[in-house]
């Protein structure tokens, strides 16, 4: 999905139109909430989680001899590219809202949430261990809990992203003045 966030950036920095440009920034808060949670909670929740640690050896062992390299790859680079996409954003229709924000990252999270459950219930297995670790120990309200701090960790995150492009437009601002 990033990856066609970002196709609609490179589409709108080539060729600019007004509906590429009001897309990308309307969807800006989502992919900085986004990039700033998948390192930061991989590197906080997963990475260290023994389970996960156990599935990569399981791997490493057995002919993947890039596992560990390649679950580093995949996590560590969104951070700092959003941190740049969001000193870099132009946007001639505006900057991103706090609407924005609630739409993107609350339409994404419902949905992602939603698809997670799913897949619990059909598979029998949460996609992540931590969910297994937490409902272990504190049961299915603990787990919704841990969703409902997740999921406000994102808006919190969208909401920094917003905060850095509108100081960043207000300094452009007083610069041309």
């Amino acid at each position: 999905m990033a990856f066609l966030y970002y196709i609609l950036v490179v589409v709108d920095a080539l060729n600019p139109s007004a509906a590429t440009n009001k897309a990308v920034a309307k969807l800006f808060p989502l992919f900085f909430a986004l990039g700033v949670f998948l390192t930061l909670a991989y590197y906080v929740l997963d990475h260290p989680n023994p389970k996960n640690l156990d599935q990569k050896n399981y791997w490493f062992n057995n002919g993947y001899p890039y596992v560990h390299y390649s679950s580093h790859l995949e996590h560590c680079l969104a951070l700092p590219m959003v941190l740049l996409h969001s000193l870099t954003l132009t946007s001639k229709s505006g900057a991103p809202s706090n609407f924005d924000n609630i739409m993107a990252v609350g339409t994404y999270m419902a949905f992602y949430l939603g698809g997670t459950h799913v897949n619990q219930y059909v598979t029998g297995h949460w996609v992540y261990p931590i969910c297994d670790d937490i409902t272990n120990e504190h049961g299915d309200m603990g787990r919704n809990i841990f969703f409902a701090v997740l999921v406000a960790t994102n808006f919190m995150f969208g909401k920094i992203g917003l905060t850095i492009v509108q100081m960043r437009r207000v300094g452009t601002k007083r610069k041309s003045a």
